[in-house]
């Protein structure tokens, strides 16, 4: 077995894919984070390989061997798990200490929809 601990990415997603499973898709939590912005369709090559291998390295992590598994997270393919991902890259931001040491991650789609911009810095 792999015993290397998941970035904090992969253990933030996680956590969001566990509680989709555990409230589910027509909660109004899961609304609100499917209404999130991913930009999947006009991502540079670039971007949507780093979107990809953060989408494979959550499966790893959540033990998915198959597409039809994902159905326990309530997702149709694996598009809609690079849709998630992407929301994710494009929603989140760091939390920090006043000295701006990194302490974790935040998704909060109000906030996300305070700092969106459709033409980015």
């Amino acid at each position: 077995p792999d015993l290397t601990l998941p970035s904090d990415a992969v253990r933030c997603l996680g956590r969001l894919m566990w509680t989709r499973q555990k409230r589910g898709s027509g909660s109004k939590w899961a609304k609100e984070i499917d209404a999130m912005q991913s930009h999947r369709e006009s991502l540079q090559s670039s971007s949507f390989e780093l979107h990809t291998h953060l989408s494979h390295a959550l499966v790893r992590y959540l033990g998915i061997s198959s597409p039809e598994q994902l159905s326990k997270f309530e997702l149709n393919s694996p598009k809609d798990l690079v849709d998630i991902t992407s929301r994710f890259i494009t929603n989140t931001f760091s939390v920090t200490t006043p000295t701006l040491t990194p302490i974790g991650v935040s998704v909060s789609p109000i906030v996300a929809l305070i700092n969106h911009s459709c033409e980015p810095n």
